[in-house]
């Protein structure tokens, strides 16, 4: 390989790398800091569609995401919360299980899904990201359902 071709593929390279960072940065979500008041329910949906809320609470929360969310409700005593994998897992960690409700079959469910009507990036992408992606603000209102359905 010729000198110019070396050259020519370092700085494609450079100008990809520069473009990826860019783009991340740009469409990273603007977290919200700072004390906010938000909604919090969970819910089981049995076999016939009917859900039955087992824990719905308004609460003061410092936290910037939907996992620090439930990273915080953990620390209640009238709840437990598991989670699996690492915040800095490709999506971030996943909700297992709330009390007794846990997620031991992930091909036949039931698991655990969130979602929000008021979270403005859930609402503009029509679905809400992974837990360790999506911004918390103040006024949301978290619904997350154990289903077999989705």
């Amino acid at each position: 390989m010729n000198k110019k071709n070396i050259i020519r593929i370092l700085v494609a390279l450079c100008v990809a790398g520069v473009a990826y960072f860019a783009v991340s940065r740009l469409t990273a979500p603007k977290l919200d800091s700072g004390m906010k008041e938000v909604s919090v329910k969970f819910e089981v949906e049995d076999a016939d569609g009917n859900k039955t809320a087992f824990y719905e609470q308004s609460v003061r929360t410092n936290a910037e995401t939907v996992g620090d969310l439930l990273e915080e409700l953990n620390e209640t005593p009238s709840i437990t919360i598991t989670l699996s994998g690492e915040k800095s897992d490709p999506y971030g960690r996943t909700l297992v299980g709330v009390n007794e409700y846990v997620t031991e079959d992930w091909n036949g469910g039931p698991w655990w899904l969130y979602n929000s009507t008021t979270n403005k990036d859930c609402v503009d992408a029509g679905f809400c990201n992974g837990i360790d992606a999506n911004p918390v603000y103040d006024k949301d209102i978290f619904v997350f359902t154990f289903t077999s359905t989705y």
